[in-house]
């Protein structure tokens, strides 16, 4: 079990924060089904995001997930190739069950029913107490993560981008991770 300096080490597992609480709608994408949280989804082709999509003509922050009057909501970031909710460009629109969401050339559907959240940060999240550095690193999707003896920690993004440039998931989930670490 990997311990900071100057702390004993943690077996327990923290709680996951209220806001990632599941709304009860899924979203699916080639790879399975997602919980679409309280707190929201970022989705993009960066690692930053909370729903990370390669080489599907997606942008690096395509579009976020959002959860409004208890209804999901898309919002377009500013896109290359913009969001078509069921066959319309949209800016921001109220995402209703069975309307195909199109993301570059990925297709999302959203559906009411169980799902967790996704796998990485879950693993992530799962790695605190015995790796704290590794579950910073992976759950900020940063390339590097230190800690140092002062309890201080740096996180290292790809191209100089920093917390600004994180979901809505990830930054809760790191905001907790690092107040179960004392950090």
């Amino acid at each position: 079990m990997e311990t900071i300096k100057g702390s004993s080490p943690r077996a327990d597992l923290p709680p996951l924060p209220e806001a990632v609480e599941p709304t009860g709608w899924a979203v699916t994408d080639a790879t399975g089904w997602v919980s679409l949280p309280r707190c929201g989804l970022l989705i993009g082709r960066s690692r930053m995001c909370d729903l990370s999509i390669a080489g599907h003509d997606i942008s690096r922050r395509h579009a976020r997930l959002t959860w409004i009057q208890d209804q999901p909501w898309v919002i377009d970031l500013g896109s290359a190739n913009g969001v078509l909710l069921d066959g319309q460009v949209v800016g921001r629109s109220r995402w209703q069950e069975g309307a195909p969401l199109v993301l570059g050339t990925q297709t999302l559907q959203i559906q009411l029913r169980e799902a967790s959240l996704p796998l990485p940060l879950l693993e992530a999240w799962a790695l605190l107490p015995s790796q704290p550095v590794n579950a910073l690193r992976d759950l900020a999707g940063a390339i590097s993560c230190t800690l140092e003896p002062d309890r201080s920690y740096s996180l290292t993004w790809e191209d100089g981008v920093g917390w600004d440039e994180l979901g809505p998931l990830r930054r809760t989930l790191l905001d907790a991770a690092l107040s179960y670490l004392a950090l």
